[in-house]
């Protein structure tokens, strides 16, 4: 993949967050990085029920802070 491809797919999917953000749709903001976070989790836990459980932590800790208004999150995971 070249990186122009790379960084047309980040500019799309920053632009997409963006538009869920400002929707307030939180649950799908957050939906579409649940795989990726909860396999990072596992990879560095190696545990199926520790990586679920982490991931479980980050993601609602996330959706408390996108309810109460924070805006300035950044959720580039580098793959």
């Amino acid at each position: 993949m070249t990186n122009k491809t790379l960084s047309s797919m980040h500019d799309a999917r920053d632009a997409e967050d963006r538009r869920l953000l400002d929707e307030k749709n939180h649950k799908q903001l957050i939906a579409g990085y649940f795989h990726l976070v909860r396999e990072r989790c596992f990879l560095r836990l190696r545990k199926e029920d520790a990586a679920d459980d982490a991931a479980q932590q980050v993601f609602e800790r996330l959706l408390k802070e996108l309810r109460a208004g924070k805006r300035r999150i950044r959720c580039r995971i580098a793959s």
